[in-house]
């Protein structure tokens, strides 16, 4: 989740449709509206009842996946990744623009791996 409870309680309670906020913060976090209810009737957000049934997604903390030591240098290439990822709703996006970030950071991550193991495109045994 990106946002804080507290700013999705501020973020609701200042919005003009609630309904639709929702929706909105939903999209915005990448969850399901249910969370959002959940968080606000959490809150004790007037008129706003917890679901039923929330199901929770298990997520990955970007900070929490193990990186070799190696990655530690060279501006710590997951975290770029990592950070242009959470910056993409990809619910929101079509099939051709999340297929264009997919070609985008395998470039990204071929050009850093190229550059980390000495890599270049001439095929083995060709001169330059």
């Amino acid at each position: 989740m990106k946002m804080s409870s507290e700013e999705i309680v501020r973020d609701y309670l200042q919005a003009r449709n609630k309904t639709r906020q929702i929706k909105i913060l939903a999209d915005l976090n990448m969850v399901k509206p249910s969370e959002i209810k959940a968080i606000l009737a959490g809150a004790s957000v007037a008129g706003v009842e917890a679901p039923k049934r929330v199901v929770r997604r298990k997520t990955v903390e970007s900070g929490s996946v193990e990186k070799p030591d190696s990655c530690q240098q060279e501006g710590n290439i997951y975290d770029q990744i990592e950070t242009i990822l959470s910056t993409m709703a990809a619910a929101s996006m079509s099939l051709e623009v999340r297929c264009k970030a997919r070609e985008f950071l395998t470039a990204i991550f071929a050009d850093y791996l190229k550059k980390r193991l000495g890599l270049s495109d001439k095929p083995e045994g060709a001169e330059g």
